[in-house]
């Protein structure tokens, strides 16, 4: 995937699976951060479900992807 849609990618799976979202929330303003941990450990285990890595490392603390307002 083209790095410009990553960002988009990973908030869609964290809207999906409401990973914290509320109203009061807003996104992350720093996504190389997020997406380059998420890229990373895709990497080292390719046959994971995307979206199960994204719910994992956020559930973990290991990624943030919002700040409540």
């Amino acid at each position: 995937m083209e790095d410009a849609y990553k960002p988009a990618l990973v908030y869609w799976v964290s809207g999906v699976d409401k990973l914290g979202v509320s109203e009061t929330v807003t996104t992350v303003v720093d996504v190389a951060t997020p997406v380059a941990t998420i890229v990373g450990e895709c990497t080292q285990t390719p046959q994971a479900p995307f979206a199960s890595k994204v719910r994992d490392l956020y559930k973990s603390g290991r990624i943030a992807l919002f700040r409540h307002s």
